[in-house]
């Protein structure tokens, strides 16, 4: 019979009855609070070891019930904690008493003194305790919000006087939180004491017990307070402690933790990469002093060593801020420099703010119906895998470049490789366009010419040359790397129409293999009428891509438009047109011109509403007008009439001031701007000089910055830029050049520099000078900048110092509930990883944030797709053999996953969460943890037969039968199959049909069923053929024929073989190649063709050592060695036999290749003198078939033996 609980009531201070209960809770039948349930045999009067007599419950500890008992020989009132419940956890005792031993070694007025511990004879640890009067910081602050700042800054010296004693006993308390300080009144003086050592850990402790409790690499702590070493699982030093201190003073001035939010992923993102708000910006109505402010950012840096790591140097800092503020009033005595921005800056940071979506994310204000029909043709090229080209034209200005940014983003979502170039002004441009092009295609961007030559003959030339000739290297060489030749030579004499057409040839050949491997999508960006190289690249576009299978997309801006120097001719567009025409009719209906014109007058009204929020009416419709269709002249418009102060926030809203003189055309707005930059700062003045559109800019802007100390060699390779920009038509009125009266023209001075030189040192340190006078000028609110920090950081090339900035924006676009332009940051930064070598914590960082908006945007197919490229990255690992980082790789996968199933529960998507749970099983299985895998699997299957859904159902069956094949429970797998295909055959889907047939198929396969291994891929080739699916046709026929060699149909298994191979062909895909080689091979073989069958085998090696895959490697050399068998060459054979097992032992577990192996290097051994090798190499045979379940296998071999024992 089971024993009632006992209730207790703290208001009452007795035990009672519980006679009401509201939402299943107890409650006092006297005043209606809430009970606590007592321990079963803990109640007032209980003697606990003889010693103490229970007097009353005081309250609830992390682990158990504390009660005030007395002590019976001393008479003393103790607070006695003990375990809740008996139990025979061994850690939770362990870890019970190491706080006893923690807190018994540290004698401090700022640490709660324990006078005993040990244990009940019914095996209950206890801990006696002082008594304490007063509440839990947590308490205070839930009931008062924010504290004064001599308050908060006086509990945060007692903590850490508390943790300077702790830290002197080589002790760490790492679970510092307000519900672990107790503010306690002590003769009537307020004292903080420091409570709940129970994660404690020994820094240095000679027995080594405190540091053994924890295992290595176990996140412990309360999120809302760890530090980034402890998200890490790295080792924690008091540095970690100190950062909590920072999160409670923190949350002291400023009544919130530095990062909100419950889930346990999000805050580790935010802990480990994000800055917080600056308290005084976090609760501005707050008297919080500018020094207190600084050394609480102090305590919460990320690094280490940056942050402030003694904690008596703390304690003394913070004692002596304490005294010197008020206690009447909060207020602090500081120095009237200590105030917040003035208002000129606050105004700017304003401006910034209501700018900051339009950074992340291009204004494509009008463009929706322009979008969809580009997405289509996107659709088009990957439903069809042909190619396509697209023709932006218009104005400069108009927003080609924009769209065409928002285009790659598209495409990267989708999956497309993503590459482009920009034909920047001046006679290089082309060739510097080309050259991002094909750098970006072989991945070697700025490398060094001994890491690009290997890559580009391995690319370019799929005969495996391991380098170029003579003749190649001494084209391309200069057009790869500019800067490592004469410009000028390699422009003019070094590149004549020979090597123009062997620069065309070895593009368009690196594009088509390229888009073998996966849909591509190249931007080719302002392409221009007057330049013969734009043209004639053009024309051999149209003729390269027109008979191409491949998903290669090439979408390009095109101007017509006048440009060039002052008394340049005008263009009348007639060369560009040509070429437009000639590309129209050679790629015919897969050639799409899409015509950008000015928006009208809504669209732009639009457009000036979203850019600034609550904009008043008469504002709007100034700007309209004077912006006359342009998108960039009304933001700039924008932009300057709140710098010179005639638009202002007044609330909510922003109102025009007085009837300010507005400028009529951007020419008069930047020469306004520039006006007022003289008298600053020769930082700002770079940043914005750079940061323009440019106009007339004075060089004595750019002559500040270069007189500075240090910048000598900078100077004088401006200089020289300055004078190529001039005779290259970049700049106009030479006569002026020396009296600051310059004029850029087309565009960003920074874009002449960088796209017009990109590889030179002088544009990457224009940058980087750019980058860190932002970070300088905005350090005490980076958060706007940010975006625009790490755009000048990636010009730079220093992707590291970009990427932090890149995660602060999206972090920030988050907050504002900006989902869509927090998800471009997010992938801006996805892309930005790889470059700056970030760890595993920041990749996973990135992954996790991006995927969180995804669904937070309803965005759930796009979500998905992101967490399958993520498996999809392990996969290929995988089948490089890299199997440890193939193995991470999975496990970071799995942890998105997890993340998104959280957020799809706490969002009540039940559908969605399913489906995602069910993909997580599929990273199970790949993980080894088929247990889980199955029951994730089998959920999602009962919950999709409760909902009726039939394609859910089939999904799971199709992840249970993938589950029950690698437990090699071959016929459970069978029966998942059987039921998966009757509801596909219901629903009517063919697609999923197919593939179920053709696991059908791989099942009987595997069970050496043949025949009706042959029918299931027999029914699903013409499925496929419908539905237009190449890939899984080609692997469809493949084992089709693999099928029909083992029931010695050959001539059957060569036309299945043959087809597949030119279905590979067609959509280039290498890795079916490889494998289809491989099963020629052995058709081949069994004709009695061996010289054909020794062929297909070499170059099926010679793919998979291209494609640096183990496992397809691993099968070529088999294929080898059962070729040399059938010749008759039995020590060849046996040499292939045993360099495929040694290959096979590095894979990992033996699978059916291996046992197939071992069997056939029995066979080989048999011809030989060493017989007993042969029974050696048929016994590991046997085994393994029996390990994985073929059982047929393993009685046919055990047959065959007896056989020839007889």
């Amino acid at each position: 019979m089971a024993k009632k609980s006992t209730f207790y009531c703290s208001e009452c201070d007795r035990t009672t009855v519980p006679v009401v209960e509201e939402g299943g809770s107890p409650r006092c039948p006297i005043d209606g609070s809430k009970l606590f349930t007592l321990p079963e045999g803990l109640s007032p009067g209980t003697v606990v070891d003889g010693r103490y007599t229970i007097v009353r419950p005081l309250g609830r500890g992390g682990m158990g019930v504390v009660f005030v008992a007395d002590h019976q020989a001393s008479g003393r009132q103790v607070a006695l904690k003990l375990i809740g419940t008996l139990t025979d956890d061994a850690l939770m005792v362990r870890r019970f008493f190491r706080e006893a031993k923690a807190s018994a070694r540290i004698v401090h007025r700022n640490v709660v003194e324990v006078y005993d511990f040990g244990q009940t004879a019914e095996g209950r640890p206890f801990i006696a305790m002082e008594i304490l009067k007063g509440e839990e910081l947590a308490e205070i602050l839930s009931r008062e919000g924010a504290l004064s700042a001599q308050r908060s800054a006086h509990i945060a010296a007692e903590i850490c006087a508390a943790l300077a004693a702790t830290h002197a006993h080589k002790i760490l308390h790492r679970d510092l939180k307000p519900a672990n300080v107790m503010v306690h009144i002590e003769n009537g003086v307020e004292r903080i004491k420091v409570l709940d050592f129970g994660l404690a850990k020994a820094v240095k402790d000679e027995t080594g017990e405190l540091g053994t409790l924890t295992a290595t690499g176990m996140m412990v702590g309360t999120p809302h307070y760890m530090s980034p070493e402890q998200f890490r699982c790295s080792e924690v030093g008091p540095a970690a402690d100190l950062y909590a201190v920072g999160c409670l003073l923190y949350q002291m001035l400023t009544g919130r933790t530095p990062f909100e939010g419950n889930n346990v992923f999000g805050l580790m993102r935010a802990h480990s990469v994000e800055a917080p708000i600056a308290p005084r910006q976090a609760a501005p109505a707050n008297a919080i002093p500018l020094e207190l402010e600084a050394l609480c950012m102090e305590l919460l840096e990320k690094e280490v060593v940056n942050r402030l790591t003694d904690a008596s140097v703390a304690h003394r800092r913070l004692r002596e801020m304490a005294g010197t503020l008020s206690t009447d009033d909060g207020t602090a005595t500081h120095e009237a420099g200590d105030t917040l921005p003035s208002d000129s800056s606050e105004l700017a940071s304003e401006s910034l703010q209501a700018f900051e979506a339009k950074r992340f994310r291009p204004a494509l204000v009008g463009r929706e119906h322009t979008r969809k029909f580009l997405a289509g043709i996107m659709q088009q090229c990957l439903q069809t895998s042909r190619p396509a080209v697209i023709v932006l034209e218009g104005p400069g200005g108009v927003g080609k470049s924009k769209l065409l940014e928002w285009y790659q983003d598209r495409a990267r979502r989708e999956g497309f490789r993503v590459v482009q170039g920009l034909f920047s002004e001046g006679h290089l441009g082309p060739t510097a366009a080309l050259k991002e092009v094909l750098e970006g295609l072989l991945g070697v961007v700025d490398e060094s010419w001994d890491v690009i030559e290997p890559k580009l003959a391995a690319l370019v030339w799929a005969d495996g040359r391991p380098g170029l000739t003579e003749n190649e290297r001494a084209r391309l060489r200069p057009f790869l790397r500019p800067a490592q030749s004469s410009v000028h030579d390699a422009d003019h004499e070094g590149f004549g129409q020979d090597e123009r057409e062997s620069l065309y040839e070895s593009l368009f050949r690196t594009l088509r293999l390229a888009a073998g491997d996966g849909p591509t999508l190249v931007i080719m960006d302002d392409l221009r009428d007057d330049r013969p190289f734009d043209t004639s690249f053009i024309e051999r576009l149209g003729s390269q891509l027109a008979e191409s299978e491949q998903p290669l997309l090439v979408a390009m801006s095109v101007r017509t438009e006048r440009h060039g120097t002052a008394d340049a001719a005008p263009h009348d567009g007639e060369s560009m047109q040509t070429a437009v025409s000639s590309l129209a009719v050679t790629m015919r209906e897969q050639y799409y011109r899409v015509e950008l014109k000015a928006l009208d007058a809504a669209e732009l009204k639009a457009l000036v509403e979203q850019a600034v929020p609550g904009i008043m009416a008469s504002a709007v419709e100034r700007v309209t007008k004077l912006a006359a269709g342009s998108p960039l002249f009304a933001l700039q418009l924008l932009r300057t009439m709140v710098s010179a102060g005639s638009l202002r926030r007044t609330g909510e809203r922003w109102e025009l001031v007085g009837e300010p003189e507005l400028p009529v055309n951007l020419d008069a707005v930047l020469a306004e701007r520039l006006e007022r930059l003289s008298n600053r700062p020769t930082e700002e003045a770079l940043l914005v000089r750079v940061a323009l559109i440019g106009s007339r800019v004075p060089i004595a802007l750019i002559e500040d910055v270069l007189e500075r100390e240090g910048n000598t060699a900078l100077a004088a390779e401006l200089d020289d830029l300055l004078d190529r920009l001039l005779d290259d038509g970049w700049l106009r009125n030479a006569d002026s050049f020396k009296e600051d009266a310059v004029v850029f023209e087309h565009g960003f001075v920074h874009q002449a520099l960088l796209h017009r030189y990109g590889a030179t040192r002088a544009a990457r340190k224009l940058h980087g000078l750019v980058a860190e006078a932002l970070e300088l000028h905005h350090a005490s609110q980076l958060e706007p900048w940010a975006f625009e920090i790490a755009e000048h950081f990636i010009g730079a090339r220093n992707e590291a110092r970009a990427l932090p900035h890149l995660m602060t924006a999206a972090r920030a676009a988050e907050r504002r509930y900006a989902m869509d332009a927090a998800i471009e940051v997010w992938l801006r930064a996805r892309v930005t990883l790889e470059r700056a070598g970030a760890d595993q914590l920041t990749a996973t960082t990135v992954h996790h944030g991006l995927v969180a908006s995804l669904i937070y945007a309803d965005r759930y197919d796009e979500a998905g797709q992101i967490l399958d490229q993520l498996a999809d990255e392990a996969e290929t690992l995988e089948l490089r053999g890299d199997l440890a980082h193939a193995l991470a790789a999975l496990q970071q996968a799995h942890i998105h996953y997890g993340q998104a199933i959280d957020q799809f529960d706490v969002l009540g998507r039940e559908g969605r969460r399913m489906r995602v749970e069910l993909k997580d099983a599929e990273i199970a299985v790949k993980l080894s943890d088929l247990v889980s895998a199955a029951k994730r699997a089998q959920t999602v299957l009962d919950f999709s037969r409760q909902r009726d859904d039939r394609r859910l159902i089939g999904a799971a069956l199709n992840q249970l039968a993938m589950i029950a094949q690698y437990a090699g429970e071959l016929q459970t797998s069978l029966g998942f199959v059987t039921e998966e295909e009757v509801v596909w055959r219901e629903i009517g889907d063919e697609v999923a049909l197919a593939r179920c047939l053709y696991t059908r198929g791989t099942l009987f396969w595997h069970l050496s069923d043949y025949a009706p291994a042959l029918r299931a891929f027999g029914e699903a080739i013409p499925l496929l053929e419908r539905g237009g699916h190449r890939r899984g046709l080609g692997h469809c026929l493949r084992m089709a024929g693999v099928s029909a060699q083992q029931l010695e149909r050959l001539d059957e298994a060569l036309s299945y073989c043959r087809r597949a191979r030119e279905t590979f062909e067609r959509i280039g895909d290498r890795r079916g190649l490889q494998r289809v080689a491989l099963c020629l091979a052995d058709v081949h073989s069994a004709r009695g063709e061996h010289q054909d069958a020794t062929e297909w085998a070499d170059q099926g090696l010679a793919l998979a050592r291209k494609l640096d895959d183990a496992q397809a490697a691993c099968a070529s050399l088999v294929t080898l060695g059962e070729t040399n068998l059938l010749c008759g060459t039995f020590s060849r054979a046996i040499t292939f036999f045993e360099e495929a097992l040694a290959m096979e032992a590095q894979l990992g577990a033996p699978g059916f290749r291996a046992a197939y192996t071992h069997e056939k290097l029995g066979e080989a051994f048999a011809h030989t003198t060493e017989p007993d090798r042969s029974r050696e190499h048929f016994d590991k045979a046997i085994a393994i078939y029996e390990k994985i379940g073929n059982t047929l296998a393993a009685a046919k071999l055990k047959k065959r033996l007896d056989g020839i024992q007889c």
